[in-house]
């Protein structure tokens, strides 16, 4: 499945994260997700990773200790050289 057919949890929009990341598709050629819940807050974002099958774009240093813990992994793409994991919710979970 192509990922930007899932649900994004993305920063708002005037976000600088949310600029680069818009910027990226835009370059590539790549149409924004359509399904998109906006928050800044990451406790927010790591609880939707945890009981949806969305993705994020997040601040790597920001999910580390998450991903220690076994709450998220991250998941690099090739499409995606911005300095911010992709994280998304553990198998086997929903």
């Amino acid at each position: 499945m192509d990922l930007l057919e899932l649900g994004w949890i993305l920063q708002g929009s005037g976000g600088v994260l949310r600029g680069r990341f818009n910027s990226m598709l835009h370059e590539r050629g790549l149409s924004r997700p359509k399904n998109v819940v906006e928050t800044s807050a990451l406790p927010v974002a790591i609880a939707l990773l945890q009981i949806t099958n969305m993705v994020a774009v997040l601040p790597e240093q920001a999910v580390l200790p998450y991903c220690a813990a076994g709450l998220v992994r991250p998941r690099r793409q090739s499409w995606l050289p911005l300095p911010a994991g992709l994280a998304r919710q553990r198998r086997g979970r929903r």
